[in-house]
């Protein structure tokens, strides 16, 4: 994410419908408080693996943690979807499929 500080990120194995591996990067940037309408946000990022263009998502919050949060959950949904639809995510420095 450009002029944002990226605070956590998690890098994934990715196993495609037909089989192919690839590996994504997930990161959040440090919460911030929106100039124009003062609640707080916290941007969410995919980059690499080919499954779609990297993409940056803005999450709004209440306060600093709200936002954390919900930018976690809007990844976890995220990811479900691609799930849904035939692919699987490891975690790397992990065993099994499941997101901790």
């Amino acid at each position: 994410m450009p002029n944002d500080e990226i605070v956590a990120t998690r890098t994934l194995k990715c196993v495609t419908p037909q089989g192919a591996e690839c590996e994504i990067e997930i990161g959040f940037s440090k919460p911030v408080k929106d100039a124009v309408s003062g609640d707080w946000c916290c941007r969410c990022l995919t980059a690499g693996g080919g499954l779609e263009p990297d993409k940056t998502m803005t999450v709004f919050g209440a306060d600093s943690v709200q936002a954390l949060l919900l930018a976690i959950t809007t990844m976890r949904t995220k990811l479900k979807i691609y799930k849904r639809d035939g692919y699987r995510f490891e975690w790397i420095a992990n065993v099994g499929d499941e997101l901790p």
